[in-house]
């Protein structure tokens, strides 16, 4: 388990983002741009990471939710969709020796908040604050929730709408069904 290893994540096109975010192409370019996916006017090519991000961005922006508001709370929002597609299996492939093969996957067994301590970095994103869901009142008034908080349930005000990683996930899954990651001892 002590082996490093160093991790791909795929890269989405101009037709799965338009799928996964429900825009048309034009405005895929600025989403992409917005989300730290390179030059808006340049191809859309973006990894896993990036496209949560877009999503996140165009599902704000449907409700009229201003950019920079929307900007403040993607790191959390996105490495809880990240991490919850990486403690999934059939979203990685990996290539090594069938001995470093046993080594990788025993990394995603386990309660999912050991899975994502091990597999964070892999990931290149924190497993630290992570968001669940994002809850939004009006424009400015918005709560973040852990996934403490949505497990111990409670009395929520009711949003305008919400925000939740995992349905992040799962439609990421839903638009691109193989592989996510892949995985290769470093060297």
């Amino acid at each position: 388990m002590g082996s490093t290893y160093s991790v791909q994540q795929t890269i989405l096109g101009l037709s799965d983002c338009e799928r996964l975010c429900s825009r048309p192409s034009g405005e895929i370019q600025e989403l992409a741009y917005r989300a730290g996916g390179g030059s808006p006017l340049g191809q859309v090519s973006v990894s896993v990471g990036t496209a949560l991000n877009m999503m996140i961005l165009s599902i704000g922006r449907g409700h009229g939710v201003e950019w920079a508001t929307m900007g403040a709370w993607l790191p959390g929002l996105r490495n809880e969709a990240l991490l919850t597609l990486g403690q999934d299996t059939s979203s990685w492939s990996f290539h090594g020796t069938p001995e470093e093969a046993k080594g990788f996957w025993s990394l995603l067994y386990g309660n999912r908040d050991a899975v994502h301590c091990r597999i964070d970095r892999l990931l290149r994103c924190s497993s630290v604050g992570t968001t669940r869901q994002l809850r939004f009142y009006s424009g400015s008034d918005v709560e973040h929730i852990s996934n403490a908080r949505v497990e111990l349930g409670g009395n929520f005000r009711t949003p305008q709408f919400t925000i939740d990683a995992h349905s992040l996930a799962d439609c990421m899954k839903a638009v691109c069904p193989g592989t996510l990651f892949t995985a290769e001892a470093a060297s």
